[in-house]
């Protein structure tokens, strides 16, 4: 702030710098605090019940990577910043990263299903299922950190379409998580394999 006294007035003038600043440490300490929630929520789950591998088919969500890939591609959304006026960006671009956040979501659910199909192989006798449970369940709750912050993220996206601030890549770590899934249907129900896959 610039103080300037003319006849006892003081006027104050803004300075942009400052509060761009203030902006950016207000966003900050709000990115902290969830950073912490979704931290919390990583950590806790859903209370998902969950027998075998054969359960996935019923309890999972599909997610269409194809279609995120293209919702959240920066080469897509600087050919709508250029062909469409402001404002029409500005909508159309918050439907897309609302349609994303649907994605993500599932993704996050699935995760949370992944972490108890991980903890119930990881208490089998076999050493190779033990193995095969505690890398799955490791790989989901990894996924579902970054799934939760990308959730915040495209959120942040969504009311301020123009902020140019790109989510976590979900893609490769969903289709690692997706590997880990296979081994343990592997060893534990081979006939679940196929089903499973195609319910992810």
């Amino acid at each position: 702030m610039v103080h300037h006294s003319d006849g006892g007035i003081v006027y104050v003038a803004r300075v942009p710098g400052v509060i761009y600043d203030m902006n950016l440490l207000f966003l900050l300490l709000v990115f902290s605090g969830l950073s912490s929630v979704l931290l919390y929520k990583a950590m806790r789950g859903h209370n998902v019940r969950i027998a075998s591998s054969e359960d996935i088919q019923r309890l999972t969500k599909p997610v269409d990577l194809e279609a995120f890939k293209n919702l959240t591609d920066p080469a897509e959304e600087s050919f709508l910043r250029g062909q469409l006026p402001s404002r029409a960006f500005a909508k159309v671009q918050r439907r897309r990263m609302l349609a994303a956040v649907e994605y993500v979501q599932r993704v996050a659910w699935n995760t949370s299903v992944l972490m108890r199909l991980g903890e119930l192989a990881s208490t089998a006798p076999e050493p190779a299922m033990v193995r095969a449970g505690a890398e799955l369940k490791t790989a989901a709750l990894t996924l579902r950190i970054l799934a939760l912050q990308a959730e915040g993220t495209l959120y942040v996206r969504a009311a301020f379409p123009n902020l140019q601030l790109q989510p976590r890549d979900l893609v490769a770590g969903y289709e690692h998580l997706r590997e880990q899934v296979a081994a343990v249907c592997q060893l534990q129900q081979p006939d679940s394999l196929a089903g499973a896959m195609a319910a992810l």
